[in-house]
């Protein structure tokens, strides 16, 4: 659209513009904050927030740190998740993103060394 000098907007009329363009993209870029996995009924829910991947798994102690046995599904856009079953007790965890890049919980309720210079999440499986 053209303006001509006479048609165009006030100053403070784009300021407000301005301000409100900038906070709508600040509130759709803000990170989700991430979750403690949770312990469920039928297991326990783990999810991680991240854009512009694939494919997101939760490997650990529980399942031979395999990258294809509990996959996390999608969940509203970047937001991956999935209740895996769990015994009674501690179990150290990761997630491994497009079937090769490891990334650190970024929370667990305890963190360990996984001898490979990361820290493993701890959860922890409470009998109810």
């Amino acid at each position: 659209m053209l303006f001509s000098k006479r048609s165009l907007p006030s100053t403070s009329f784009l300021v407000v513009i301005g301000l409100v363009h900038g906070f709508l993209s600040a509130c759709a870029s803000a990170p989700a904050v991430p979750v403690v996995p949770q312990q469920m009924e039928d297991g326990v829910e783990f999810s991680l927030v991240l854009p512009n991947v694939q494919s997101v798994a939760v490997v650990g102690d529980f399942n031979d740190w395999s990258h294809t046995a509990d996959l996390l599904g999608r969940e509203d856009g970047d937001r991956w998740s999935g209740v895996v079953p769990l015994a009674s007790g501690e179990h150290v965890f990761m997630f491994v993103v497009n079937g090769e890049q490891w990334v650190v919980p970024p929370m667990a309720e305890d963190y360990v060394d996984d001898g490979f210079g990361q820290k493993n999440g701890v959860v922890v499986v409470r009998e109810e």
